[in-house]
């Protein structure tokens, strides 16, 4: 009878550790399109769409919140909302805004906007939580319609 050999050959090794490039490339390149096909539809919507983290800091805007901000977004990113709104926190739109943080439900406004340089914006915010934790809201001026209803 022969000894077995306890020797092993790469042919016959265990493919512990061993990664299936293939596969994880496949992956990676599937979740890269995702990530640009909705960081596209956000970048694109009609609406400025905001989007906070729990400490209060934006973590994305859109071209169109720029617009309606009246700032650029890399002046607002990675910033808290009370830092870069100073008063905000004495508003109706704050409170909503942090019942919407604390309980964790949708809600909706009409909003009058006074800009630091005194001129007005008249907004639809619409605000709810992600199921990551973060807070998003969209932005709809309506200062066209307005001005044409006080004519």
């Amino acid at each position: 009878m022969a000894a077995k050999s306890n020797t092993t050959t790469k042919a016959n090794q265990p493919k512990m550790g061993r990664v299936n490039t293939s596969k994880d490339k496949q992956t990676n390149e599937a979740l890269r399109e995702s990530e640009a096909f909705f960081r596209n539809t956000l970048d694109n919507m009609l609406e400025g769409c905001q989007i906070l983290g729990f400490d209060w800091r934006d973590l994305y805007l859109n071209a169109i919140a720029e617009i309606h901000n009246h700032r650029s977004n890399q002046e607002l990113l990675g910033n808290t909302y009370v830092e870069m709104w100073p008063g905000i926190e004495s508003t109706h739109v704050f409170t909503e805004i942090k019942r919407c943080m604390d309980e964790r439900i949708a809600t909706h406004l009409e909003n009058k906007f006074v800009y630091p340089d005194g001129t007005i914006g008249w907004f639809t915010l619409a605000y709810s939580q992600s199921p990551k934790g973060s807070l998003y809201f969209l932005k709809t001026s309506w200062n066209a319609n307005w001005q044409s209803r006080k004519s």
